[in-house]
């Protein structure tokens, strides 16, 4: 990539565009080297500035979008713009750079109406000498999505990693049913485990019942065991 990296302050970049590359072609370029993620790209939005611009073209309204072509070259006094994501095809993500600009240029060589100030969508453009952008990178995807009229419009925002596209939502969907039957298996593994422990301590119940029982039976023959014996015992002293 020709964009040349200035300088970065946490998710701030400083870029130069130099001469003769393609300006959307450049800010595509950086969008994927530094914003790309597998959900999409992280959301941007940039200013800036340049000059010498040749061969541009863009147009002024979304409605009838009539692209104009201009040789220039032109200053340009003011760049600014987005970057997003929108569906492609197979449900792949590509980069949407939106850009808006002004140039300046010469109009006639009458001095007192030499200048004069123009904006609009940026197609694309040449850079004679260079353009200087300072760009902002966020950790949120913005995703467009195409209306009626076929216009790219900013749709939804996602967290990075969050849902975000069909794809991923079926994904999602498939991993809440799974974790949604594991839950349902997990309330029914701790019923059962219960009602076996209730089980086990009703059984556990009523064999001590029987042992204790069985203890008092025990008791009683031996009671009357002994009763027996000291009467017998008693006869045998009587006799002469």
């Amino acid at each position: 990539m020709k964009t040349i990296e200035l300088g970065k302050i946490n998710n701030t970049y400083a870029i130069r565009i130099e001469r003769e590359d393609q300006i959307i072609e450049e800010l595509k370029n950086f969008a994927d080297q530094y914003l790309k993620t597998s959900n999409g790209y992280r959301f941007a939005e940039f200013n800036g500035l340049g000059g010498g611009i040749k061969n541009y073209k863009g147009y002024f309204s979304q409605v009838d979008a009539k692209v104009k072509e201009y040789a220039g070259p032109a200053e340009l006094l003011k760049i600014t713009g987005n970057i997003t994501t929108i569906k492609g095809k197979e449900n792949s993500f590509i980069s949407f750079v939106h850009v808006h600009v002004t140039f300046g240029d010469k109009e006639s060589e009458d001095p007192v109406k030499s200048h004069r100030a123009s904006g609009f969508h940026l197609v694309e453009g040449t850079v004679g000498l260079t353009v200087e952008l300072t760009i902002n990178t966020y950790d949120k995807i913005i995703e467009r999505s195409r209306d009626n009229e076929g216009l790219p419009l900013i749709l939804s925002s996602v967290g990075i990693g969050e849902e975000g596209s069909d794809s991923n939502k079926t994904e999602l969907d498939k991993l809440r049913k799974e974790k949604e039957r594991l839950e349902e298996r997990n309330e029914k593994l701790e019923k059962e485990n219960t009602e076996l422990k209730n089980q086990s301590s009703t059984a556990l119940q009523e064999q001590i019942k029987r042992l204790n029982k069985a203890l008092i039976d025990a008791n009683e023959i031996t009671q009357k065991a002994n009763e027996t014996n000291q009467q017998l015992i008693a006869r045998i002293q009587v006799k002469p």
